[in-house]
């Protein structure tokens, strides 16, 4: 353990958090300074004069009658102490008593410093021998001290505040940022000359100085703004300002002033002028936005089919309207005549259709001062049409009848003429139109032209390569061209069958080794190798294949070697000639025959699905039929009653049953026209369905009296008219299988292989034994004159959950109600 020297040197700032607490706890922080770094100073000097002493001895320094204190290097310590102070104008009964929690301190701090009893009991006496030592320094300089001197040394200190004060003001009027100071309730107490400048128009540094008045009026909003802008004391917000000098932008910044005891003494508010740099910014966003702009337009039509072309053009060309703040923008070509143009491509803001047809067909004739101008390949920019000359009168009439009041076009040339013209307009006036956007047009007009131009070449390249391949793929014999690796690169329409491909992507780039059996395989490579390596053909070869239905077939074939532009072996092309006709034809009755039987098996089976839906729709009809008849006597008893109210609810639910119905017949008709492979699958809300079906079934509800007990369902994937006919018959089954009032449960659980969906009743129940029988179609196992219905019901709601690809079945026992459940494997949807 160290000694007092090693603590006191150790522990600054523990004293100074300790004194500082006992002024705050005592309020001497009223009078004292409100800098941390003054108390720090303070320990500083206590500890340094201390520590001093303790070099010279450990032991306490007791007093003496006799002593003479002046020659104390502790008692000194006191006196110059005793001196900064009183200059300040602090009493010597307020310096003691600040002074006897210095002393307090310094005790806590050997308490705290974890010595033996007897260390502690020393360094306490040392302690407190020490602070006599100093109080007796500054009692003996204070009481020598006479009253004028005193009242000189006052004077003297007021002077060097007002000095020191006047110094600040001085620094605070010569900064060129303007700056201003809020009292603690918000009101203006100073702004320097650069604040008065530009919000005041003083003009004379410092004539601001000592207000106490409201805000200049464009800083009225500051007070509000710093008061419920922070806790932390600090505000930081970019603000645009009217100013004496006009409109700028500040990045405004404000701090509150706090003492070493927290209070709040005021607000400093900097105006820092950033309205270059926010200049500066929005100038370099605008080159960024242009420079992507330009990058864009310029590199991805590469590659783009036509049809993409088209698309790529139009999109450029509203990104280039709403860059130049356009109505509209649009590519138009002339007609061949030269006598119309029309717009080939167009982007309009607003009403696209109005605006095309505007733009259809316009007669260039009554044009000849702007066609001057495009067919001299000029670019052309209007601000207005009004400051179109004279002789340009048809234009500026045209442009008008147009909706145009502004205009700017560059020409389009192809092949050394100009075709055409692409353009910007604005439905206002005094639209000033910018080399930029000039710049835009010109690349876009570029572009245009090599999009007509590749669309061209595409166009005879295309009708070259349609021609070739409708040639080839019109030939019965089987043509195909391979690589030097025997993989395939093209197989005409013959080919693909024969090899049972249901597309040349299908069969690119694989080998014999992947079709046909191995040994086949075999012979056909080391013969198509040879053709590669030797350049010689391979004429009428006798193969034999399995065709595309299993069967052996004889081929006539050829293959022969191409070659690269550099004259080297690239492939080889093959030709094969069936010599097996009559089998073939055999092969493909066969075939046809098979299809055939499938297609009947197929129609009847949609022929079951068509009887079974036909059916579910007129007994599913008969819930919102029930229901406008139940409401069409509401209606009638309400408008023989004369009451309007209940006529209009009347006539809302009619229509809602209506249109219910409406739906049903409509959801089931699509079902039973698409057969099975026709389902509409989409995301689908569990809880829709069976909101939906719980209203075809309200009327059956209320009259039984039933409840139904739902939680939240999730999503799933699913055919949302099918699933909810599920929940319908489900519950219609509940409330009509059941003695007493229905209690019906909608239960859903997550479980590891998915969820399980159900419905549970306390109906009448089902004997075990017939849990997988009540799925059969027009399975009952109740009279007609119990329970009405035919048993088409559950056989439905199989048939739904099937194919949504899960099960369904029954937990029951007689007499104590079912539980009705069910799975949809498809994935669950967030």
């Amino acid at each position: 353990m160290g000694t007092l020297a090693d603590l006191v040197a150790a522990r600054e700032d523990w004293l100074i958090d300790r004194i500082l607490r006992y002024a705050r706890e005592r309020d001497y922080v009223k009078y004292t300074s409100t800098l941390a770094e003054a108390w720090r100073i303070s320990i500083a000097g206590l500890s340094a004069s201390l520590l001093d002493l303790l070099k010279r001895s450990a032991l306490p320094q007791e007093l003496n009658p006799d002593e003479d204190y002046s020659l104390d290097s502790t008692a000194s310590f006191g006196v110059l102490e005793a001196q900064r102070h009183r200059s300040r104008g602090v009493t010597l009964g307020m310096f003691l008593g600040l002074m006897k929690y210095y002393r307090q301190a310094y005790l806590d701090l050997v308490y705290d410093g974890g010595f033996a009893p007897e260390e502690q009991a020393q360094y306490l006496r040392v302690v407190e021998r020490f602070f006599d030592r100093i109080e007796i320094g500054f009692c003996t300089e204070w009481s020598a001290q006479g009253q004028d001197a005193r009242v000189d040394e006052l004077q003297s200190a007021n002077r060097r505040l007002t000095n020191e004060k006047n110094k600040y003001v001085t620094v605070l009027e010569s900064l060129h940022i303007p700056a201003i100071l809020l009292g603690p309730a918000g009101a203006l107490e100073n702004l320097n000359h650069a604040a008065a400048e530009v919000f005041e128009g003083l003009r004379v540094p410092g004539a601001a100085y000592y207000g106490d008045r409201p805000l200049p009026k464009p800083l009225s909003w500051l007070a509000r703004e710093i008061e419920i802008g922070t806790k932390s004391g600090q505000v930081e917000i970019e603000r645009e300002l009217e100013t004496l000098k006009g409109v700028r932008w500040f990045r405004v910044t404000s701090r509150k002033m706090l003492d070493v005891s927290g209070k709040f003494h005021g607000t400093v508010v900097l105006f820092n002028d950033i309205t270059e740099e926010r200049q500066t910014q929005t100038l370099l966003r605008y080159r960024g936005v242009l420079a992507r702009l330009v990058s864009d337009i310029s590199t991805e039509f590469v590659g783009l089919t036509p049809e993409q072309t088209t698309d790529a053009i139009e999109d450029a060309l509203g990104r280039i309207g709403r860059f130049a703040g356009a109505s509209a923008a649009f590519a138009a070509r002339f007609s061949e005549d030269g006598n119309t143009f029309s717009s080939t491509y167009m982007w309009p803001r607003g009403a696209a259709t109005s605006v095309r047809k505007r733009f259809q067909s316009v007669d260039i004739r009554t044009m000849s001062w702007w066609q001057d101008r495009i067919r001299q390949s000029e670019p052309v920019a209007l601000e207005s049409v009004d400051i179109l000359p004279p002789e340009a009168a048809k234009e500026r009439r045209l442009l008008r009848r147009l909706g145009i009041r502004a205009l700017m076009g560059v020409p389009v040339s192809f092949q050394g003429t100009v075709a055409g013209f692409i353009g910007i307009c604005s439905d206002s006036g005094g639209k000033k139109w910018d080399d930029d956007e000039a710049h835009l047009l010109r690349i876009l007009g570029q572009v245009f032209t090599n999009a007509v131009r590749h669309q061209h070449a595409e166009a005879t390249i295309t009708r070259e390569r349609n021609l070739l391949r409708t040639l080839i793929d019109n030939l019965p014999d089987y043509i195909y061209v391979k690589d030097t690796e025997s993989r395939f690169v093209l197989n005409n329409t013959a080919h693909l069958r024969l090899l049972r491909a249901e597309s040349a992507g299908a069969v690119a780039g694989k080998t014999d080794f992947d079709i046909f059996p191995k040994p086949l395989a075999a012979r056909y490579f080391a013969d198509e190798q040879a053709v590669v390596h030797t350049g010689r053909l391979l004429v009428n070869r006798e193969e034999e294949v399995i065709d595309e239905n299993g069967k052996k077939r004889w081929l006539m074939t050829t293959k022969a070697p191409f070659v690269d532009a550099k004259g080297n072996v690239a492939g080889i092309v093959g030709m094969s000639r069936n010599i097996t006709d009559r089998k073939i034809m055999e092969e493909s009755l066969k075939n046809h025959t098979k299809l055939l039987q499938q297609a009947n098996v197929d129609l009847k089976h949609r022929n079951q699905d068509l009887d079974e839906f036909t059916y579910v729709a007129s007994h599913d009809l008969q819930e919102p039929l029930r229901k406008i008849t139940a409401f069409s006597d509401a209606l009638r008893e309400d408008m023989e009653a004369g009451d309007r109210d209940a006529v209009l609810k009347d006539i809302e639910i009619l229509s809602s049953g209506a249109q219910r119905m409406q739906r049903l017949v409509q959801d089931l008709l699509a079902l039973s026209r698409s057969g099975r492979q026709r389902m509409i699958m989409e995301s689908v809300a569990l809880d829709e369905c069976v909101d939906n079906a719980l209203d075809a079934l309200e009327i059956r509800i209320k009259e039984r009296s039933a409840e139904i007990i739902r939680s939240a369902l999730p999503t799933v994937r699913g055919d949302a008219s099918m699933l909810t006919q599920l929940y319908q018959n489900l519950i219609g089954n509940a409330l009509k299988f059941c003695e007493t009032a229905p209690h019906i449960r909608l239960t859903a659980a997550q479980e590891a292989g998915g969820w399980v969906f159900g419905v549970a009743d306390n109906g009448i129940g089902i004997k075990p034994e017939y849990a997988k029988q009540v799925f059969a179609p027009f399975k009952r196992l109740h009279g007609r004159g119990r329970y009405e219905g035919t048993g088409i019901g559950l056989a439905i709601c199989r048939r739904i959950v099937e194919r949504h690809g899960g099960a369904i079945w029954v937990e029951s026992e007689l007499g104590a109600g079912a539980h009705f459940k069910f799975t949809l494997t498809q994935k669950r949807e967030a």
